[in-house]
């Protein structure tokens, strides 16, 4: 049986139909009637701009799904005759009208695209898909502004842009100026920095704003400037800038005229990396400076007594992520502790100037002659277009015995001589030549012994005392901010029995807890805080470290006991000063 949709039926009377079968057919009918008005359109603001305009597309997604974030126009399409300045959207929208008794329903979702033109001519908005929806192509007539648009525009808005040179090096520095001159109340969009291929762009500074008076007209002008840095030889092409806005005629409140502005690109020309240049790292620069110094001034070097010498490499017109590093230094008779480089970047009028430092660790090993050889960093100067070298030319330095001094002190790396004694109790050596000084070092041990003693007397005293404590107060702890981290990392330096990274936390939690220890190499200040055991174990730690010839593999479980005995009776003090300030407030 066929039905007219004109509501006739043939055989049957339309009075006979089901209700079931009628109310299926009105919802069959209003589905299809909403199906059919699904649809994808595309407009934009003008069908004919100026080279130096921004044109407005929106597109608009009709009866869609509200919470289908699937469905999206493919706009990858418009790459080809547009650069896509800004995308907003999808902003989703559903609303219900009641007209005459009737009831509508409207559902879209709408973004809004600024798009650049890439060159002049007609150019076509291709269609656009979203889903099963298509939409219908759009043609633009791009025109070049005339010398009369040109002059009109100038009047409220126009660029000044520039580099500083129109030639340089591979990763050489261009320093690119844009500056923007707008008269009067005038809204729009800085340009984002330029975008280039090949090359590495760094912005500067923050803007600079500031007036300017140009041919007898005051006007307002904001100005930045960035650090290029070409990656590749060849023509280097800075694009255009674009400005579009618009002019208040009488206030900011009141509907404003359009105004653009467009600058001219610029090429710089890239020259590749000369054949002549010796060495694999390239390093074109405006300036450099290869300073070193030293921890001790002027270096005295003992056996077992580290000194730090520390290079410092200024360059001027290079990021700092394009330095070189510096080579390893190796040295006969002698250990050295390289601390990862530091980088520091300091903007100025001549560019980016980079500073990088490196702080080596030198421990001689065995008396004599400690020689350091030469230091020579090839690099191209870009001012004078000629190679030069930065140079610290060697050292040679005498390095005297282990003095007693420096074997009894754990202030600095004890080292192991061939004639040796030990403090009882503390497992320091000393050289046993002098009875005298045997009988100063026992007397030293004596002391030792007391005071630990005396400590543990304390301790148990804290121990047997009664824990008072106010409800409203958290439980006392004497750490520092930081200190649980730099802690757990020695701890766990510790359990590896990794000796150099476990003397590494060391100091960074003794430097944490008490301000007062300010070298890397004097870790032995921990021992003003601490005890005989832990004195013990630090020159058992660093003689590991330090020595020419360690006689067995450092175990960390020692170290990790000392100080969290230490650890206990700093607690214990806390707490007891904690109570004190309870019981008599201020």
């Amino acid at each position: 049986m066929a039905i007219n949709l004109t509501g006739k039926t043939q055989g049957l009377d339309q009075r006979q139909l089901p209700a079931w079968l009628a109310l299926l057919l009105a919802c069959i009918l209003l589905f299809g009637a909403a199906a059919s008005q699904a649809s994808l359109t595309a407009t934009v603001d003008r069908r004919e701009i100026s080279d130096a305009d921004l044109l407005t597309l929106r597109v608009r997604l009709d009866n869609s799904p509200l919470n289908n974030n699937s469905i999206e126009p493919d706009f990858s399409v418009l790459d080809r005759d547009f650069e896509i300045v800004d995308i907003s959207g999808p902003q989703k929208t559903s609303r219900t009208s009641i007209i005459n008794g009737n009831t509508t329903a409207e559902s879209y979702t709408l973004w809004e695209l600024t798009l650049r033109p890439r060159s002049l001519g007609t150019l076509t908005i291709p269609p656009l898909t979203a889903g099963r929806d298509r939409s219908a192509p759009v043609t633009v007539a791009v025109v070049a502004q005339t010398a009369a648009m040109q002059r009109r525009a100038s009047q409220y808005v126009f660029f000044d842009t520039s580099v500083d040179a129109t030639e340089t090096y591979v990763q050489g520095q261009v320093l690119y100026t844009v500056k923007l001159f707008y008269a009067d109340a005038t809204s729009g969009d800085f340009p984002a920095p330029p975008v280039l291929a090949d090359a590495v762009v760094e912005p500067l500074e923050a803007e600079r704003r500031y007036t300017e008076i140009v041919n007898n007209r005051r006007y307002n002008v904001l100005e930045k400037r960035y650090a290029i840095y070409p990656q590749k030889s060849g023509e280097l092409l800075i694009p255009r800038e674009t400005f579009a806005g618009s002019r208040s005629r009488s206030g900011f409140f009141s509907a404003g005229d359009r105004v653009t502005a467009l600058s001219e690109p610029l090429k710089v020309n890239v020259k590749p990396k000369p054949e002549s240049f010796p060495g694999a790292n390239w390093l074109p620069a405006k300036g450099l400076v290869l300073t070193e110094r030293w921890s001790q001034n002027p270096p005295v070097f003992k056996v077992g007594e580290p000194l730090n010498r520390t290079l410092t490499l200024n360059v001027e017109g290079v990021a700092g992520s394009l330095l070189p590093p510096m080579l390893s230094l190796d040295i006969n008779n002698a250990k050295t502790y390289e601390d990862p480089p530091t980088l520091e970047e300091v903007v100025t009028p001549l560019g980016i100037v980079a500073t990088q430092t490196y702080t080596i660790g030198i421990v001689p090993t065995a008396p004599g002659t400690l020689n350091l050889p030469a230091i020579r960093l090839p690099w191209w100067n870009t001012q004078t277009n000629k190679l030069a070298w930065a140079e610290i030319p060697a050292r040679r330095y005498d390095v005297a015995p282990a003095t007693e001094t420096a074997a009894i002190a754990p202030l600095l790396p004890p080292t192991l001589a061939d004639n040796q004694a030990s403090i009882p109790g503390t497992g320091v050596a000393v050289a046993s030549s002098s009875p005298l000084l045997l009988s100063v070092m026992s007397t030293i041990a004596a002391v030792f012994a007391l005071l630990w003693a005396a400590t543990l007397w304390l301790w148990w005293r804290a121990r047997q005392a009664p824990a008072v404590a106010s409800p409203q107060t958290a439980p006392a702890t004497f750490s520092h901010p930081g200190n649980a981290e730099q802690y757990q990392r020695f701890s766990q330096a510790c359990q590896h029995n990794d000796a150099v990274a476990a003397r590494q936390a060391l100091f960074l939690w003794g430097k944490s807890q008490y301000p007062q220890i300010n070298s890397n190499h004097e870790l032995g200040q921990l021992l003003q805080h601490g005890d005989s055991r832990l004195a013990s174990e630090i020159a058992n730690l660093e003689r590991n470290i330090y020595a020419a010839d360690p006689q067995q593999a450092w175990t960390g479980a020692g170290l990790l006991a000392a100080l969290n005995g230490v650890r206990a009776v700093e607690q214990q003090v806390a707490g007891k000063k904690m109570l004190v300030g309870e019981l008599n407030p201020l």
